[in-house]
């Protein structure tokens, strides 16, 4: 049988799921985590005003909206309470603090190099020291800085022009606090913030498929599917986003935003 056709821009041919990013502004956007069957469904109902000696005056739409549906393999309760807009009560019990003692790190131009162990409250762990091989400290703010990552990992960076060459390895002292146990209790809360939604599709090439929708909201409850115990699966949370137009912003821009790296 003949081609009917040829392909007019493989670019534009995508593979691949989406990272899923949610927060309350883009600034904040924080990764959810692993995911499956990721999908991105636009919807409205048509309008047609029509007249009775010439036909269809205007065609348009109303009541645009979007959905976004997706498995979380990941049931992290920060994540869930954060997609669930405060509808919930979130607490989180510490456990007794944890000392580590020269845990090497390499330190690679001035890229931020995570500790291996965080804060369950994702803040910065405390009594940390930074030493060379020899044992001499350094010094903060003058050799190295300290900061957190988005994960609420700490994170070294090697100053240049300080102490500590580029490529060294230095051993860090620290105290981190993990969690005992996460809660998450619901009922008698009817106010739902909204966020900002990211779901992103990186190619090969490290180009990226993005699209931004700017307020949305759960809309069904937690829908949590256990599996066998034989079943080599991981049990999934089933999560489905409404996402509506924010009227603040430009008309034409108001629901959702795509930009696309991978077909430019």
């Amino acid at each position: 049988m003949p081609r009917q056709t040829i392909v007019q821009d493989s670019n534009t041919i995508r593979f691949g799921s989406a990272k899923i990013e949610a927060g309350a502004t883009v600034g904040t956007l924080v990764d959810v985590g692993a995911a499956n069957n990721v999908v991105f469904t636009e919807s409205w109902d048509a309008v047609k005003v029509k007249s009775q000696n010439a036909g269809i005056i205007t065609v348009g739409i109303q009541n645009q909206k979007a959905k976004v549906t997706f498995d979380m393999l990941e049931t992290n309760m920060t994540r869930l309470n954060m997609l669930r807009g405060g509808i919930d009560t979130y607490s989180v019990i510490a456990a007794a603090p944890v000392n580590v003692t020269t845990e090497s790190v390499t330190l690679d131009t001035t890229v931020a190099t995570r500790l291996a162990y965080k804060n369950g409250a994702g803040t910065i762990v405390t009594a940390i020291v930074v030493d060379n091989a020899g044992g001499v400290p350094y010094t903060v703010n003058t050799d190295y800085a300290v900061g957190i990552d988005s994960a609420g990992y700490t994170v070294i960076t090697r100053i240049a022009g300080g102490g500590i060459a580029d490529g060294e390895t230095v051993f860090v002292d620290y105290t981190y606090t993990p969690n005992a146990s996460k809660t998450l209790s619901s009922g008698g809360k009817f106010t739902m913030t909204q966020n900002v939604l990211r779901l992103t599709n990186t190619n090969a090439a490290g180009k990226d498929y993005t699209i931004t929708f700017y307020k949305a909201n759960t809309a069904e409850g937690i829908n949590f599917t256990y599996n066998d115990d034989e079943n080599v699966e991981p049990d999934s949370t089933s999560v489905v986003m409404e996402c509506e137009r924010d009227e603040d912003l430009a008309a034409g821009a108001q629901l959702f935003t795509i930009v696309d790296e991978q077909g430019a």
